[in-house]
Parts: C-alpha cells; sequence; structure tokens
C-alpha cells in the first residue's frame, strides 16, 4: 500500500493542502479576508444558486433518462447489440470536441437546430441559443445530459444483467405485472447501484468545465457560469489567484459536506433495512 498512499498524498492531498494555506495566507499572518471579498462579490449567489440547479437538476435528468434508456437495452430486440455500440459513441467522443460540435448545432446562423425548427415552422430560424442567459443555460444542460447519458445507461445496464431471471420468473408466476416487478424487484436491487452512480455524477457533474466554456464562456456576463468557470476566470482572466483558491476551497469544502451527509445517510438507511 505505500507507493500507492505515497502517490496519492503528492497528487491530491499536498495540491489541496497548498490550495488552503493559500486561500488564507496573508502579509504577517493568516486572514479570512480573501472569503469574505469572493462571498460579498455581486454574482456570488447567483452563481451558487447556478452550480446548484446545474450540479442536482443535470445529475437527476442523467439518472432518470438513463434508466429508461437502460431499461429498454436491457430488451432482447433486434439491433440491440448496435444500439448499445452507439450509446457508447457520446462518450468516447472527448468533451471539448463534442461541445464544439454541439456549439455549430447552436449557431444561429448555421446551425441545424435553428433550420430544423424554421422547416417544422415552429421558429423563424434566427434563435440566438447561446446568447441570452435561459436559453444558454439550457443548451449547456442539454450538452452536459447528452455527455454524461452513456456512461449512467451503461452504469444501470451492468446492474441489471446482475439481476437472475428466476426472480422474475418467480415474481410472474405469483402473479406481479411488469411495474410491480419494477418497483419491488428491479429498483431495490439496484439501489447500491444508485447511490455509487448519483454520488458520482454530483460530483462529476459540480465539476465539469469543457461543456461551459466552449459553449458560452459562462456568458453573457454571469448567466451561465458555475463555480468552477467562475474559478477559472477569477484566476486566469482576472489575475486573483488568492480569491480563485478561496473559492476553491469553498467547492471543496461544499463536494466534502454533502458526500459525507450522503454517505452518512446511506449507511444509516443501510443499518435500518
Amino acid at each position: 500500500m505505500a507507493p500507492s498512499l505515497v502517490l496519492l498524498l503528492l497528487i491530491i492531498a499536498y495540491p489541496i493542502w497548498m490550495t488552503f494555506i493559500t486561500s488564507f495566507a496573508a502579509d504577517g499572518g493568516f486572514t479570512l479576508e480573501r472569503y469574505q471579498s469572493v462571498i460579498r462579490e455581486e454574482a456570488f449567489p447567483e452563481i451558487l444558486l447556478q452550480s446548484a440547479i446545474w450540479t442536482f437538476g443535470g445529475t437527476a435528468l442523467i439518472f432518470l433518462i438513463g434508466l429508461v434508456l437502460a431499461l429498454c437495452l436491457n430488451e432482447n430486440f433486434w439491433g440491440f447489440r448496435t444500439a448499445r455500440l452507439l450509446l457508447l459513441l457520446p462518450w468516447a467522443t472527448p468533451i471539448a470536441i463534442s461541445a464544439l460540435v454541439w456549439r455549430w448545432i447552436f449557431n444561429d446562423q448555421y446551425g441545424i437546430l435553428n433550420y430544423i425548427l424554421y422547416r417544422l415552422k415552429i421558429t423563424d430560424g434566427k434563435t440566438a441559443w447561446l446568447a441570452f442567459g435561459n436559453t444558454g443555460f439550457l443548451a449547456n444542460m442539454v450538452v452536459e445530459i447528452w455527455s454524461g447519458l452513456p456512461l449512467m445507461t451503461l452504469i444501470i445496464l451492468s446492474g441489471l444483467q446482475s439481476i437472475q431471471e428466476d426472480i422474475y420468473e418467480a415474481a410472474t408466476v405469483d402473479g406481479a405485472t411488469w411495474l410491480q416487478s419494477l418497483w419491488h424487484i428491479t429498483l431495490p436491487l439496484l439501489r447500491p447501484v444508485f447511490i455509487v452512480a448519483n454520488l458520482m455524477f454530483v460530483i462529476w457533474t459540480f465539476n465539469s468545465f469543457p461543456v461551459i466554456w466552449v459553449l458560452t464562456r459562462g456568458g453573457p456576463i454571469h448567466s451561465t457560469d458555475t463555480l468552477v468557470t467562475y474559478i477559472y476566470k477569477t484566476a486566469f482572466q482576472y489575475g486573483m489567484f488568492e480569491e480563485a483558491t478561496a473559492l476553491a476551497m469553498i467547492t471543496f469544502v461544499f463536494l466534502l459536506v454533502f458526500s459525507l451527509l450522503y454517505a452518512r445517510r446511506v449507511f444509516n438507511e443501510g443499518e435500518e433495512r
């Protein structure tokens, strides 16, 4: 275990510790001034709310759509192997490249989305999806869901395939319908898979950077920013590295507290069961 522990200390623990020290360090000692400064920023509450919607809304939608797709792909229909293979394409493609393609799809002049909506006579074909806060945030969410959906679907699908068919056969003999089997057999047996997958995707979605940066760069103003893109801007665009470390520590503490509370609740529910 020693080599692994040393590696973890070097590439994880040490950078976190240095970020922590930098966020408090000041001439002659330590101060909370940087934390007070970033929290008092006018845009901070809005960005914090957007980060929460982005994280939990995105994870919830990825989970629900992924569950439906996994249930469909678990059936033996014609071409199901091809469908599973196609599902891997968004996940196998680099996120930055995928986001760049989606940026062209949302383009107000040449985008295929505007063309399709125009041909269907839904819009006039000139909607600037990425130029406004509401539509820009929605567009970012769509791309994030698209990129994360394959992995969630595959995780749930692997869990479905681990359930023995004998259980369903016994339930059918007892008169259970498909919905009853889903509610009383499938979902309870997939609970451990759901726990790990949702926690992983909350952390992953919260820390997602390429999609927003390629599509809107957090604009217009801060209407599509999350804490992750705001940290990047603070450090590399505004040159405020100390304030960026304070924001990074706020992000770290938020994810750490959420993970601990989530794990504690799951552990307590497991003991009660």
